[in-house]
Formats: structure tokens, sequence, C-alpha cells
């Protein structure tokens, strides 16, 4: 695991909630979001059609602005 991966971990473990602009399906970004709702931590993304893959694994989706 890389020093990114590790913050990123760190930060998910003691963050309330998550958000996460966007990650490419398929992508270390959306491995990561796997993980954070499989942890029952709530993950927040805006509700468009790029994130249509982290909306249908548990995203919250907010309307953009």
């Amino acid at each position: 695991m890389g020093h990114g991966e590790k913050r990123n971990e760190f930060v998910a473990a003691i963050a309330d909630r998550i958000f996460v602009v966007y990650a490419t399906p398929g992508g270390k970004t959306e491995q990561f979001c796997q993980k954070v709702i499989s942890r029952g931590k709530p993950l927040l993304t805006f509700n468009c059609t790029e994130n249509t893959n982290l909306i249908n694994m548990g995203a919250i989706p907010l309307p953009p602005e």
C-alpha cells in the first residue's frame, strides 16, 4: 500500500463521512469507495450520470450546485 492509500485509509477511519467528486469505474478510487461503504461509513457524491457507479454501490447522491 502506497503513502496515498495509507493516508486515505487513515482519513476515512477518523472521518464522519467521505465526499468523493468522481471515481473512475474499476479504478482505485472506486475500490476505496467500496471499502468505505462496506465499513458503514456514509459516502457522498454528486448526483450525476458520471457517478452512477458510486450511487449504485450505495453512495448518497447530492445535487450539484
